[in-house]
């Protein structure tokens, strides 16, 4: 791991914004998720002509990719990682400091979760459907796919977010995982990151999603992870400081 230099380190709730990175942060995310949505179509006719790869959703290997992003897994590697850490660094280091990486991916994957339910409230776009025969129109490109449910709906509660699409639930939480535990483990980075790709993937072919829908995902789980390691990173700078500009616990 590289060195840190303490006095750098910055609470995220300062507001002290590097606006160069920002820029550039959100330049390539518009680009991203715009290409996405040109490839919306495509990959759903491949899903929609594949049925869904419905034998695949019967597998193993799809149950393993799928729980990704499933929240309570990540909390049962959390306290895991918790258990390592403080029998491991306890009494070196308080309980606090010996569970706060586990607890920082707790925190992360709970965040991400709750950030993509808020999204899909405000966006409110709609799944994509099973079958070409649900529309009204068969769609031709992509633009003709979306649909949004009103916010006055009357087949859904005011609050209900069941049946909406962007961003996807399984692909933030996937994708917030990878990126924090990318940054407390670097080594597994390559792995963790294929892993949250194969998570958006079993979304898409499913018919579960659009590709825009896992892409917005991760640029969101990027954000939220980048914003807790750095409050992470600030929470530690004394004991970063007197551990010869490293991590305490790495």
């Amino acid at each position: 791991m590289k060195p840190i230099n303490p006095d750098n380190l910055r609470s995220p709730l300062s507001l002290k914004i590097n606006f160069k990175h920002l820029i550039i942060f959100l330049t390539i995310s518009i680009i991203t998720l715009a290409i996405a949505h040109v490839f919306d179509i495509t990959l759903y006719r491949i899903a929609i002509d594949n049925n869904g790869f419905q034998k695949w959703q019967d597998s193993d290997s799809y149950r393993m990719l799928r729980i990704m992003g499933f929240l309570p897994f990540w909390i049962a590697v959390a306290i895991a990682i918790i258990l390592h850490d403080t029998h491991k660094y306890l009494p070196k280091f308080n309980r606090t400091v010996c569970a706060s990486r586990g607890l920082l991916l707790i925190f992360t994957t709970v965040s991400a979760g709750i950030i993509a339910e808020i999204i899909k409230f405000l966006v409110r776009r709609m799944r994509p459907y099973k079958y070409y025969s649900d529309y009204l129109t068969p769609p031709t490109n992509s633009t003709h796919l979306y649909e949004y449910r009103p916010f006055n709906s009357t087949t859904h509660d005011f609050l209900d977010t069941g049946g909406l699409s962007f961003p996807s639930s399984h692909a933030i939480i996937a994708f917030a995982a990878a990126f924090i535990l990318a940054k407390l483990f670097p080594k597994t980075a390559p792995v963790l990151y294929l892993f949250a790709i194969g998570c958006a993937i079993t979304r898409i072919l499913t018919r579960g999603h659009y590709l825009s829908d896992t892409v917005g995902s991760a640029i969101f789980a990027y954000a939220i992870a980048q914003t807790f390691y750095a409050w992470h990173l600030y929470n530690q700078r004394d004991l970063i400081r007197q551990n010869n500009n490293l991590p305490p616990i790495s």
